[in-house]
């Protein structure tokens, strides 16, 4: 059983009967307002799904509480599953994802970004799959919707970024793919996959990365990943995203997190480590030169910067390097 978090947050607004609640979608918010309405109405406009057994949880990680005029909105007009919200004011992601983990009586967790908005079939084909495959989590595609400028020549590279397309059939095993997961679009089934507790480290909660050291903590316990093709979801790529400055940032994050979470799991991925370290030497190797060798164009170029930035984070993965991604 997850703890309540030392600090309880404070419930805003509640609706509907929880007895007996099944599924938990857990909405994790910082100051996208319209974003979130759209995550939530699309939630409530699932097909095939039973709404008395599913709760939907928003915690509002802004300190000063800023989704709170919206959801109280929202609330007014609600006719979805229980509608819950809090308000976790430290801050960090690990912190608001926590505070959900707790909080949430679902025996299957599905977890949803706020700048996420899903297909009418989306609940109901994460859970055919989990209960098809008996996976401990569950994956669904991400499709992007790109704010990018007309005719911006690195939006394919953006696009593929921002993806998450494995091409997969539905049900297919992608436990050696867990590297490359994170908990947008995923639910957990807690009865065959036990979260620890708590599940996010907090230290990462600014800076990323505490759901890839989650994943890697389960599989290393023995949990099944399996992909659900049909589980669409899109997801608002924000115009300061679309830059090349900001994929730089996060490859170089994501290189980062990739050693970063070999190191969580103690001394015997001592291997591992030095393995993901040897990949970025050569990534920077490779992609550097093919930079130089690319510069006058601008679209290849820009592929081999950002694969040359992920090398790079995997190289100065320490806490010296380390930024922050998240809040303000």
């Amino acid at each position: 059983m997850i703890p309540r978090p030392d600090h309880p947050p404070v419930v805003t607004s509640q609706t509907n009967d929880s007895t007996g609640i099944q599924v938990s979608i857990l909405i994790p918010t910082y100051k996208r307002p319209e974003l979130l309405r759209r995550a939530l109405l699309t939630c409530a406009e699932q097909l095939d799904v039973n709404f008395s057994h599913v709760e939907i949880l928003v915690v509002d990680n802004d300190p000063e509480a800023s989704a709170r005029p919206l959801l109280e909105e929202v609330k007014d007009g609600w006719h979805g599953p229980t509608l819950l919200t809090f308000h976790e004011p430290r801050p960090g992601i690990s912190h608001a994802r926590n505070t959900a983990v707790a909080m949430a009586q679902g025996r299957y967790l599905v977890f949803l970004d706020d700048d996420q908005y899903p297909t009418h079939g989306w609940l109901a084909a994460l859970l055919k799959t989990a209960k098809a495959t008996g996976a401990g989590a569950v994956f669904g595609p991400v499709t992007p919707h790109l704010h990018c400028a007309d005719g911006d020549p690195l939006m394919p590279l953006y696009k593929t970024y921002f993806s998450r397309a494995l091409g997969l059939e539905d049900g297919e095993d992608i436990t050696p793919l867990v590297a490359q997961m994170g908990t947008q679009n995923s639910l957990f089934d807690r009865d065959i996959a036990p979260l620890p507790s708590p599940p996010f480290d907090f230290d990462l909660g600014k800076v990323g990365g505490e759901d890839s050291v989650l994943l890697r903590r389960l599989v290393a316990k023995g949990t099944r990943l399996a992909w659900s093709a049909e589980a669409l979801v899109s997801e608002t790529v924000s115009e300061d995203r679309c830059t090349l400055s900001y994929l730089r940032k996060r490859r170089f994050r994501d290189g980062q997190i990739r050693v970063l979470a070999c190191t969580r799991l103690g001394q015997r991925n001592l291997g591992e480590v030095l393995k993901w370290m040897a990949v970025g030497a050569a990534q920077v190797g490779v992609h550097g030169l093919g930079w130089l060798l690319t510069f006058p164009m601008k679209r290849q170029a820009a592929g081999h910067l950002a694969n040359l930035y992920g090398g790079l984070g995997k190289l100065f993965w320490g806490q010296r390097f380390r930024f922050d991604m998240y809040g303000d």
